[in-house]
């Protein structure tokens, strides 16, 4: 069989030598390099930052500090400002020669603005130097924060809050806290000026902003794994999924994006942003950048780049552990756009001169990266040997996906082919020119080089092989036939992971489950189609019971549920005052958790044309409920009644129990068997005609008490 030498990863990419090439970290290959250009001039003015936030119901929040207003908008007035409403009433009702206590919703100088996951409003009250949580469900304020400074800038990771103080003598701390918890000061670990803005990402690392709107602008790690990256004139920063972070910097400038891990920081295309005020950035509930402008709420949009139109990358020494052993074939997983290409050059040698090495150059667009253990790095090319490589090796795209066996190739690449055109040797330097337009790239994945060289013209007469370039063009006419032969032999010997769930091609996933009985369902995930053939011997010794049951549906739903048989909780609707038999009680499962009938109706009055239910065998027996603490949709329904209708027992019945219709809390609710405590459990809507208060719906939410100090008669509570 053949072996390979490989380049793939970040590891090996961030090695080799680029000219006019980059390297995507977070997809892990490589392309041409490219350069921008500002589409809008910047200007030279720059203004106080203010706060711009989004509820999870898509309502905007902007604060105006210099008017002491924080405005709100409705996802479908974004683009009108005019219908902008302010959040909190400020007008003061004096009577007679009394005049009205100033209350606690008067802000003076709101500069940030958060909003978590349940709706809480956190508003940076710098020239009262506290900090206001204001439920926006209930609309009334929680609690005031008091601190020792001036708050500026907020950001939220959905549950904490960090914010900036800004005390006298330039210095300052950064407060972290929720909704009900007391502020506590976060570690800093460096020694910096007061930011102006703060962020932080899916990981939890918190990002700095000093010297905003200046030259001198640059955005911090508060851990310190980072080097200080240089942003001239930034003005507000956001972080967003897969460690990105978005830098705004004055208005009408593009938004500029980098890729900040522990290990590397690496530049992204820019985002344009038309009409930006210069004022604060945000996430919109969809995870896109949004920004204030004069004509409202607008999102960032992928700004136009220009790439280079030829580029080079000259790879490590490669090596086959023999002298003068042939090299096979180069196998490249690329994205090749219309418009471009790729030529292949090959060095090849039995020695190897590290000290005559040319220097390695870093990827383009790449700011920080580290290598692991640089030391160990194979040696580059000579450079005289470079200079002498011709580079004009063409590249054939397979149609038969990948050589590798049982593999195949994922879109969008494609796997391309070509014989390595250079004589034996134990070492390879390949080098790769790309070729691309101003608005494409060609992009590599993986490169593969076979070893040693499928050689069937050694087995004619040796006067075949004596003949010059006659007997290149034979070679290489007979390599193209042995390796069908080679790709089909290696597929012949490694049969075997085709009988493996979590190994064999997806494209193979039916004729395994056809092998072993065990139809499956398209609608499936592809790791829970792997998984039920994992446990199909399982699954199939527990088959009908509740345990093989409710197996069968949590690889489905990738999470647990709870699988009741209607005669386990018979009885256990709960006591009634005056009732004298408690075991007498009924109890009903499958309308959203609810258990003990309808809403206003003992059980014991519950009937069925005209007659009590007493008959246990006909209520509880053969029957059967699944409890799922999910909204389920349409298609997860439909998907959990085919598998309980192919696998449950035939003389069965059963229903399905999610959360879109709520809980009922008091008579026959048990936790942990038909309940779940949390943010998973829904309620419906009231229908006109459908919904009878107190019998099957129930209006209204669990609302806070009176707080001292922050709740007002007449305004936010009502005695009585």
């Amino acid at each position: 069989m053949s072996e390979y030498a490989m380049l793939a990863g970040n590891d090996h990419w961030l090695r080799v030598s680029h000219d006019n090439t980059s390297v995507d970290l977070r997809d892990q290959t490589v392309h041409l390099a490219w350069q921008y250009e500002d589409v809008f001039e910047q200007t030279d003015s720059s203004k106080e930052l203010a706060g711009l936030a989004f509820d999870p119901w898509c309502r905007v929040y902007h604060s105006l500090p210099e008017e002491n207003l924080v405005e709100k908008l409705l996802w479908e007035n974004r683009r009108n400002i005019n219908s902008a409403k302010p959040v909190f009433d400020t007008q003061k009702t004096d009577i007679g020669d009394f005049h009205a206590v100033k209350q606690p919703t008067d802000i003076n100088q709101p500069l940030g603005i958060a909003i978590d996951s349940k709706g809480r409003l956190f508003i940076s009250d710098a020239g009262n130097h506290r900090i206001l949580v204001f439920d926006l469900t209930d609309s009334r304020l929680l609690r005031t924060i008091n601190v020792q400074g001036k708050p500026t800038a907020m950001c939220t990771d959905g549950e904490q809050v960090f914010c900036i103080i800004v005390k006298p003598e330039n210095d300052f701390n950064i407060l972290r806290f929720t909704a009900q918890t007391m502020p506590e000061p976060l570690d800093l670990t460096l020694n910096v000026s007061v930011p102006t803005d703060i962020t932080i990402d899916e990981s939890g690392r918190v990002f700095l902003l000093h010297h905003a709107n200046s030259f001198e602008a640059e955005i911090l790690a508060v851990d310190g794994l980072n080097e200080p990256i240089q942003v001239p004139f930034a003005s507000a920063l956001v972080a967003k999924s897969e460690c990105e972070i978005v830098i705004a910097r004055q208005a009408n400038a593009d938004f500029l994006r980098y890729r900040v891990t522990q290990q590397n920081v690496s530049q992204l295309p820019h985002l344009q942003a038309r009409h930006y005020d210069g004022r604060g950035i945000t996430l919109d509930p969809f995870g896109k950048v949004a920004y204030w402008t004069s004509k409202g709420v607008m999102n960032a949009t992928r700004a136009r780049i220009k790439y280079v139109n030829q580029g080079r990358l000259v790879c490590f020494r490669l090596d086959n552990n023999e002298i003068q052993r042939a090299w096979g074939r180069v196998f490249i997983d690329a994205c090749l756009p219309h418009g471009t290409s790729l030529k292949l050059g090959f060095i090849v040698s039995d020695e190897s001169s590290p000290n005559l090495s040319i220097s390695a150059t870093p990827p383009i667009n790449v700011g920080e990266f580290e290598i692991v253990r640089p030391d160990l790095t194979p040696p580059l090319p000579g450079q005289l040997d470079l200079a002498s490589a011709v580079i004009d090796q063409a590249i054939h795209r397979r149609t038969q996906n990948r050589e590798l066996p049982w593999s195949f190739t994922d879109e969008p690449w494609r796997t391309y082919e070509a014989p390595v055109s250079a004589p034996p040797g134990r070492y390879l330097w390949l080098v790769i020119d790309l070729f691309g337009k101003s608005n494409v790239t060609p992009k590599i994945k993986h490169v593969r080089i076979e070893y040693p060289a499928i050689d069937l013209i050694r087995r004619l007469p040796r006067v075949f092989s004596d003949q010059g370039e006659s007997s290149d063009f034979l070679h290489r006419y007979l390599t193209l036939l042995n390796s069908n032969f080679n790709e089909l032999d290696m597929r012949s010997q490694q049969r075997q992971v085709l009988l493996d769930p979590l190994s064999t091609p997806k494209a193979m996933l039916p004729w395994l489950s056809d092998l072993v009985g065990m139809n499956l369902d398209d609608r499936w995930s592809e790791n829970s189609q792997r998984k039920i053939l994992q446990e199909s011997m399982w699954l199939f010794k527990y088959r009908g019971t509740v345990a093989g049951l409710k197996r069968l549906i949590e690889i489905y739903l990738q999470r647990d549920i709870t699988l009741i048989e209607h005669f386990q909780v018979r009885g256990l609707g709960g006591a009634f005052v005056g009732e004298s038999n408690a075991l007498a009680a009924n109890s009903i499962l499958g309308a959203g958790f609810r258990i003990g009938g309808k809403l206003g109706i003992e059980d014991s009055a519950v009937s069925i044309d005209g007659e009590s239910i007493v008959d246990a065998i006909s209520t509880h027996a053969h029957k059967f409920s699944v409890i799922v603490p999910l909204i389920l949709t349409t298609e997860q329904a439909s998907v959990i009644e085919h598998i309980l209708d192919v696998h449950r027992p035939a003389h069965t019945i059963f229903d399905i129990c999610s959360v879109d219709s709520g809980m009922r809390l008091g008579t026959g609710l048990h936790l942990g068997m038909t309940s779940v405590v949390g943010q998973s459990s829904g309620f419906g809507q009231l229908q006109v005609g459908n919904s009878v208060l107190g019998r099957t719906d129930v209006l209204g939410q669990a609302k806070t008490g009176m707080s001292v100090g922050l709740s007002h008669t007449g305004k936010d509570t009502r005695v009585g």
